[in-house]
């Protein structure tokens, strides 16, 4: 029962791991796609 439990936990564990590495990538991306729309704007002009 132990090892299940210390299995779940790693999951859980990499799980969470996975998620705020998928956020962080989600912001990234987010706030490269501004700024190169503002530069397009910016030429645009």
């Amino acid at each position: 029962m132990k090892l299940i439990l210390n299995w779940s936990k790693q999951q859980w564990l990499g799980m969470d791991a996975y998620q705020k590495s998928a956020v962080n990538f989600g912001r990234t991306s987010y706030f490269y796609h501004l700024q190169i729309t503002n530069l397009v704007l910016l030429f645009s002009k």
